[in-house]
C-alpha cells in the first residue's frame, strides 16, 4: 500500500540501492529477483520524482549505476520507521530460536528436493 509517496516494489528498489552502495541496474535486479526490465520500469519513475540518480558505469559503459538523492534517502527513511512502527509487535510471542530452527528445517528439505 502506498505511504511516504511510494509503493512498496519503489520502496525495495530504494532499499537495495542504499544497501549495495550505488549498484548497477542488474544488481539490483539480481537482489530482487526480478527482470533488468522490471527495475528499469521501477528506477525510471524514481528518477523523474528525484528521489534517484542514474550514471553510465566508467567501468562498464553498458551498465549503469543507480544512487539515492538526498530527497531520495528522506523518503526511503520515512518509509523505514513507518513500516517498522506499522509492524510493531508482529513478533510477539513468536519464539525466535524455533523459529530460526524450523526456517533453518525448511530451506534443507527445499535444497533436499531440489538436489532430486
Amino acid at each position: 500500500r502506498q505511504q511516504h509517496g511510494i509503493r512498496y516494489p519503489a520502496f525495495l528498489v530504494l532499499l537495495m540501492v542504499r544497501v549495495l552502495d550505488e549498484p548497477s541496474q542488474r544488481r539490483i535486479a539480481s537482489n530482487l529477483g526480478v527482470s533488468r526490465a522490471s527495475v528499469t520500469q521501477r528506477v525510471t519513475p524514481l528518477v523523474e520524482q528525484g528521489l534517484l540518480t542514474v550514471r553510465v558505469d566508467p567501468a562498464d559503459s553498458r551498465a549503469n549505476l543507480v544512487s539515492l538523492t538526498p530527497r531520495g534517502a528522506a523518503v526511503l527513511d520515512a518509509a523505514w520507521t513507518g513500516l517498522v512502527a506499522h509492524q510493531a509487535g508482529l513478533d510477539d510471542g513468536v519464539d525466535e530460536a524455533a523459529l530460526v530452527a524450523q526456517v533453518d528445517r525448511i530451506l534443507a528439505n527445499g535444497a533436499r528436493l531440489e538436489a532430486r
